[in-house]
C-alpha cells in the first residue's frame, strides 16, 4: 500500500537566503570511485512496434544503468519492462513489471531501484533487485497535494533518496520511509546532483541554488538575468561548471564563484543537456 503521509518526526525545515560567508568548494568527479572499465551492453530488440523507452539513467559511480520500457506489439499493449545494466560485467537483466514507470533510478550499490509511476501519479516506489524484484515501500511525498507532484528522484546513497516536486525538495531514509529535511522553492523546475554525489543543484525560478544533499544546507546560490524554465540541468565533471538548458536558451554557469556567464539561443530545445 502506499504511504499517503509519511513519517515527518525530526523532519528539518530548510529555506532559501542568502549562501553563507566563504568559498564554495566544488564536489567534482572522484576517480578512484569509477570503474576502471566498462563494457557496452547490448539491450536487445523492441518486444513490438510500440514499445518505447521512458527512462534511462546511470548510478552515480558510473557502473550500472537502468532503462524503463513501456508498450509492446500493439497500440493498446500495457507490458512494461525495466533492464538492469552492469557495464563491469556487461550484463543486461530483463525484469517484467506490472506498470509503465516514467522514472527508474538505480542505487550506487545497484541493489535498490527507486521509480515513480505514469504522468498521473507522485508515489515513490522502493524495490529491490539484488535477487529478485521485490517492493519495500511506496509513499507520496507531496502528502496527496496534486499541485506539489514530483519532477525527479535521486539517490543519496542506498539508503537515502531525494524527491524533487514543484515546491520543494526532500530528503528520505528509505528503510524504514522517514523524512529527514525539506527545502522549500518557489517553481522547481529542474535539479541534478554533482559529479562526486555530495551536492545537489536545483533550478528555481529566479535562481540556481547548490545545496549539501545529505543536509540540506545552502551552499551557492546563483541569481539569473531573468525569469527561466530550466528543463534539464548538467554539471561537468569538475563540478565548478553547469549547464542550464530552458525552452529555447542554453546557460552557462560558474557555480565557485556564482557567476552566469553567458547565455546561448538554442532552437527546438529538448529537455536532457549532458557535458
Amino acid at each position: 500500500p502506499t504511504l499517503r503521509h509519511p513519517s515527518l518526526p525530526g523532519l528539518r525545515r530548510r529555506r532559501r537566503g542568502a549562501a553563507p560567508r566563504g568559498p564554495f568548494q566544488p564536489d567534482g568527479l572522484d576517480p578512484t570511485q569509477m570503474p576502471q572499465r566498462v563494457q557496452a551492453v547490448g539491450l536487445g530488440a523492441q518486444r513490438g512496434f510500440f514499445e518505447n523507452i521512458e527512462s534511462f539513467s546511470v548510478s552515480p559511480a558510473g557502473r550500472f544503468a537502468i532503462v524503463a520500457r513501456a508498450g509492446g506489439a500493439g497500440v493498446h499493449d500495457d507490458a512494461a519492462r525495466i533492464q538492469i545494466c552492469d557495464l563491469v560485467a556487461g550484463r543486461v537483466e530483463n525484469l517484467d513489471v506490472a506498470t509503465e514507470f516514467r522514472l527508474a533510478r538505480i542505487s550506487p550499490a545497484g541493489e535498490h531501484v527507486a521509480t515513480i509511476a505514469d504522468e498521473s501519479e507522485s508515489a515513490v516506489d522502493i524495490w529491490d533487485v539484488a535477487q529478485v524484484l521485490t517492493h519495500e515501500a511506496s509513499w507520496e511525498p507531496s502528502g496527496g497535494d496534486a499541485l506539489n507532484d514530483v519532477l525527479d528522484i535521486a539517490w543519496i546513497d542506498d539508503g537515502r533518496l531525494l524527491t524533487v516536486s514543484r515546491k520543494s525538495i526532500m530528503a528520505w531514509d528509505v528503510h524504514p520511509v522517514r523524512a529527514i529535511y525539506q527545502l522549500q522553492l518557489d517553481r522547481l523546475s529542474a535539479g541534478v546532483l554533482s559529479p562526486g554525489g555530495k551536492q545537489l543543484a536545483i533550478s528555481a525560478s529566479d535562481s540556481i541554488v547548490v545545496i549539501e544533499a545529505a543536509t540540506g544546507n545552502l551552499l551557492q546560490r546563483v541569481d539569473l538575468p531573468a525569469a527561466r524554465n530550466h528543463r534539464g540541468l548538467a554539471f561537468d565533471p569538475s563540478g565548478r561548471l553547469l549547464a542550464a538548458l530552458g525552452v529555447s536558451q542554453l546557460d552557462l554557469i560558474n557555480v565557485e564563484t556564482g557567476e552566469a556567464f553567458d547565455s546561448f539561443y538554442v532552437p527546438s530545445a529538448g529537455e536532457t543537456v549532458a557535458w
